[in-house]
């Protein structure tokens, strides 16, 4: 199915941190707004169940989209990958 594996495990790593990331983002972030250290940008998580409104900072925000995008790229690589034709070998004409 996937001629290279290297993107297909690329991909999985990215989610894997991505995942890793929200899972730091859900147990360590305020649940209040904490303006005096810079947690002034709401966002809703959800792990183990309903979603909680967490509090991020603007650096936890650029890695979350940053790790999105990076997840988002990888999956196209793969999916581009698996598309991609296979080079059949050149025969020569014997005359």
């Amino acid at each position: 199915m996937f001629r290279r594996l290297e993107s297909v495990l690329a991909t999985v790593a990215a989610l894997l941190l991505f995942t890793l990331n929200e899972m730091r983002l859900f147990n360590d972030r305020p649940r209040v707004l904490d303006t005096a250290h810079g947690f002034i940008h709401s966002a809703f998580l959800r792990a183990f169940g309903a979603p909680q409104q967490v509090y991020l900072s603007v650096t936890d925000l650029a890695v979350r989209w940053g790790l999105v995008a990076l997840t988002v790229a990888l999956s196209l690589w793969a999916i581009a990958d698996s598309f991609e034709r296979s080079k059949a070998p050149v025969r020569k004409r014997v005359r």
